[in-house]
């Protein structure tokens, strides 16, 4: 099942709203649950509350895997400006959109400080970071891949979904080394053989610092995985495919 609320995000003033998905029969347990923070949440689980018009449609592919996990989706600006800067962690100048104020170390500690204490104290969690996942999608991967890095000790398993590593790439890089990063975290990356249409010198950038990423995770002992979507683009229909995948690699 999948419940919304809101909470109050400080940093933009303004409330958000939160897709939580508890498994079906969680009010007939007393079980505790893994949890996966998931960004882009109104692009998680329903087509009519996507930007785009497609989600994941995570919650079926939950109800037929055989673990469970309680999903913490949080919805992001509707704005493609705004959402670009929510989830850069970095102030950087982007080729693409120019300067960006990055707010995205704000929303990682806004989880941290604020969303998952509620989560842990509300929901029948397994609040450690050894059960605690964070996921995203395109620039919401970049954040991911930032939170397990620079808050560690909180997320030990991430699954960046097509990430889109641009500008952000060398100082995500320096970030890989000058932080305590566990050998016990692990990475999911994947990548589409058909993002981004015609634009081979787009996909082929991205693919490439993705690959040059990853190579500075394993130098930090970090468990990764790779996962190339044949014919894949960059679009949540595609990114379907790859859900199983990616709770297999993290979860067993």
């Amino acid at each position: 099942m999948v419940l919304k609320f809101e909470r109050f995000f400080p940093f933009v003033n303004e409330n958000r709203k939160i897709h939580l998905y508890l498994p079906n029969n969680y009010y007939e347990s007393e079980e505790k649950y893994p949890v996966i923070y998931f960004f882009d949440g109104n692009n998680v689980f329903f087509d009519g509350d996507s930007l785009f018009g497609m989600s994941l449609q995570l919650e079926w592919y939950l109800e037929n895997y055989d673990k469970k996990f309680i999903v913490v989706g949080i919805e992001q600006p509707r704005d493609q400006y705004e959402r670009v800067k929510e989830h850069c962690p970095y102030n950087i100048y982007s080729q693409m959109f120019g300067n960006i104020d990055g707010r995205g170390d704000a929303l990682v500690r806004w989880i941290i400080d604020d969303l998952k204490p509620y989560i842990d104290q509300t929901y029948r969690t397994l609040p450690f970071r050894e059960t605690t996942q964070i996921a995203g999608c395109s620039s919401a991967g970049v954040t991911a891949i930032y939170a397990a890095i620079k808050y560690n000790r909180y997320f030990s398993k991430v699954a960046a979904i097509s990430p889109s590593i641009m500008d952000t790439k060398y100082v995500l890089i320096h970030d890989i080394y000058h932080e305590d990063v566990s050998p016990d975290t692990r990475v999911f990356f994947s990548y589409g053989t058909n993002e981004y249409g015609d634009n081979y010198a787009l996909r082929s950038f991205c693919i490439g610092n993705m690959y040059e990423t990853e190579y500075h995770l394993h130098s930090r002992n970090v468990k990764t995985y790779m996962h190339k979507n044949e014919f894949g683009e960059h679009n949540e229909i595609s990114w379907r495919n790859e859900i199983f995948t990616w709770l297999n690699f993290l979860w067993k």
